[in-house]
């Protein structure tokens, strides 16, 4: 067990034991003590997700709640809940369904000063968190409690308050056994939701009360908090803004995806461009994920961008490019203009699934052949060995250029296409993936499988669904010097090559769903692109399994 998680028990440990005892008002003996710590070990071994491992970004579209304390704001959203760090100036990570959130939405966020801890009401549940060791305390289901619909919770130093359809109902601390109120309710609660409302109509300067950006599109104030000289606004789909109401200065923030659908990753600098096929909304996203800064593309809004479905996404220092649905996007980063080259321009189909860069060059794999495009003379130039044929991977091998196929793999040596074939025949099927490790060669095959060949042995290994391969289809292979990670419809397949060992990481781990679309392996962490948003592995921690 790392440092890191030796000190999170420890810290769970004592506060535990602290709070227990000042609820209960239960003598400070040993045995009791010993009896308190024997659950508590019971429970974090009992623990589904890692807060420290697992980190998933995902579109965090309408603002319902913030609530403020001297350490971090907190926005209550689709998802889960972001997490402003007021002390380092950044966005830390959310919490969701990676790390135990328990629902869809967090209606309610609120901070108990009593005790310095969050509680929610989430579509699910009313639940308590302790964002200090990033520990879920309590989850009382929402169909357990005598309110339906709950519009607001307060605080005093002795009770919980719930409030909805016009009824209170409280709980002494510690109790959880719920009275509806009747009497006069005492002058201190803590509010929060809609009995703790900011009205935004009493800060002029946010006249005409909604946000617009450059391209003349409105956007809804849902929530504010204000604290002290600071005021938080929350939109619809437009993120998030913090403002100083005495000098009106402030500050827009990119909080999430543009759409949750993530099947292509680009790291350009500190920040990331994401783009996928059709989710839950469109859009390209650029995004700082800790500084906020950043941008949504779609191309309903942007001259020269004609689609918002990405397939693939490469770059280089003055260009990002973009395999779309309706061609090759090119996006000039110190002009921010964009331009699309279709089949007009030479391409062989305009639905674009692969793109790598190779010194100057740009390879082109379309659903109906492959073209290259030379920068020096901004034209693309058709490769008709490949025309009517799907080509769906890249891969670069000793400089020269791996092309994975409906029809199979070819190597592309000087201007020459050699047609590689593995002993079992797979590759006939399909190869949707292809990854070059240090000394061998990752095929990704339509046939329920991978197949790796190890040049300098002349030796060919296969490696089939479902076992060890969790998936029956492979979206995407990557690695490093120490693993090998597939990305699957069932979850990511990682191969230890030092052990030999094969281990299957999926939602029960932390991973935001278990199809994996896209990977993109920096340092210690692994970022995997689903359908529901792309989720952050930090895997070179040692308290995940070998």
């Amino acid at each position: 067990m790392t440092e890191e998680s030796n000190v999170y028990v420890k810290r769970i440990q004592r506060f535990k034991v602290k709070e227990k005892m000042r609820l209960l008002r239960i003598p400070n003996s040993q045995f009791f003590i010993a009896f308190i710590i024997f659950l508590l070990a019971a429970s974090l071994s009992a623990r589904k997700y890692n807060p420290f491992v697992w980190t998933t970004y995902k579109e965090f579209p309408y603002i319902f709640s913030i609530t403020i304390n001297m350490e971090a704001v907190y926005l209550g959203t689709y998802g889960g809940i972001l997490r402003f760090n007021r002390i380092e100036n950044k966005w830390d990570a959310p919490v969701t369904k990676s790390d135990g959130f328990p629902g869809e939405k967090a209606e309610i966020v609120a901070f108990d000063r009593v005790f310095n801890k969050l509680w929610i009401v989430s579509d699910k549940s009313l639940a308590a968190y302790n964002p200090q060791i990033s520990l879920w305390e309590r989850d009382i289901l929402r169909i357990s409690l005598p309110l339906r619909a709950i519009s607001s919770i307060g605080f005093t130093h002795e009770r919980i308050f719930l409030e909805g359809n016009g009824s209170i109902y409280s709980s002494q601390r510690g109790s959880f056994t719920w009275e509806k109120w009747t009497g006069t309710l005492p002058m201190n609660i803590d509010w929060f939701g809609e009995k703790g409302k900011v009205s935004i109509r009493d800060y002029p300067f946010l006249t005409p009360y909604y946000a617009s950006d450059e391209y003349f599109n409105k956007y809804e104030y849902t929530t504010a908090a204000v604290d002290n000289k600071d005021m938080w606004l929350g939109t619809d789909k437009y993120g998030v803004f913090h403002y100083n109401i005495y000098t009106w200065n402030g500050i827009h923030y990119i909080v999430g995806l543009a759409n949750n659908r993530v099947d292509a990753i680009y790291r350009d600098k500190d920040s990331y461009w994401l783009g996928g096929g059709n989710g839950t909304d469109k859009g390209i996203t650029h995004i700082n994920f800790e500084t906020g800064e950043g941008k949504y593309f779609r191309s309903e809004d942007i001259f020269g961008l004609n689609s918002n479905t990405v397939y693939a996404i490469t770059g280089d220092k003055k260009r990002i490019w973009f395999g779309t649905s309706d061609g090759l996007m090119c996006y000039k980063k110190g002009e921010c203009v964009w331009k699309t080259y279709s089949m007009f321009d030479g391409l062989p189909s305009n639905i674009v699934i692969s793109l790598i860069t190779k010194e100057d060059t740009i390879f082109i794999g379309t659903k109906e052949g492959m073209a290259l495009f030379l920068p020096g003379t901004e034209k693309i130039v058709n490769i008709e060995t490949f025309n009517n044929i799907s080509v769906n991977a890249f891969g670069i091998y000793r400089d020269n250029l791996l092309i994975g196929t409906e029809r199979g793999v070819f190597l592309k040596k000087d201007n020459r296409f050699e047609n590689i074939s593995d002993p079992d025949g797979d590759f006939n099927f399909g190869v949707a993936a292809i990854f070059v490790d240090d000394d061998a060669l990752w095929f990704g095959t339509r046939r329920k499988g991978v197949d790796v060949y190890y040049p300098d042995d002349l030796e060919w290994k296969e490696y089939l669904y479902p076992t060890p391969i969790s998936g029956e289809w492979v979206f995407s292979i990557s690695g490093d010097e120490d693993y090998v990670w597939v990305g699957t419809n069932n979850g990511i397949s990682r191969y230890n090559k030092k052990l030999k060992m094969w281990k299957t990481f999926n939602e029960t781990d932390g991973l935001i769903d278990n199809e994996v679309r896209t990977l993109y392996v920096e340092k210690d962490y692994i970022w995997l692109g689903t359908k529901e948003g792309v989720t952050r592995f930090k895997y070179r921690d040692p308290s995940v399994p070998p």
